[in-house]
């Protein structure tokens, strides 16, 4: 599966830093095994490969504005607590401000449904497969 980054995600994704991204539900869904082809500038003449790894795990994810409180996020089901919704911004990519910087990224779009996609640097594909 071809997955774009913006560029202030392209850095982490390259580091490995950036261990997952969050996408909406695909209609053939995303399965364990498949080749993640993250590319920069995605259907742009400057699009660049960042990397090719296989997906390892994918999650369903529920994301839900504020209600009287924090804006809540579910993983399989489970809500997770702040710290938990922490880790989750910082493994996404979110580095300033964390899960703060997250919900603004988020602003405009919940309540949102969708998957985690999670892949494994350590085991990088050759670049002979193609997307």
């Amino acid at each position: 599966m071809l997955l774009g980054f913006q560029k202030r995600f392209e850095a982490y994704v390259r580091d490995g830093s950036k261990t997952h991204t969050i996408r909406a539900m695909r209609k053939r869904g995303v399965l364990v095994g498949e080749i993640c082809h993250c590319y920069g500038d995605t259907r742009q003449r400057t699009m660049h490969l960042l990397g090719r790894w296989p997906c390892v795990k994918v999650e369903y994810v529920e994301i839900h504005p504020p209600m009287g409180g924090r804006p809540q996020i579910f993983i399989d089901g489970q809500i997770l607590s702040l710290d938990e919704c922490e880790a989750l911004a910082w493994r996404d990519g979110f580095r300033d401000d964390g899960f703060g910087e997250m919900m603004h990224f988020w602003r405009g779009r919940l309540p949102f449904r969708g998957q985690i996609i999670h892949w494994d640097y350590r085991r990088p594909v050759p670049d002979r497969v193609s997307p």
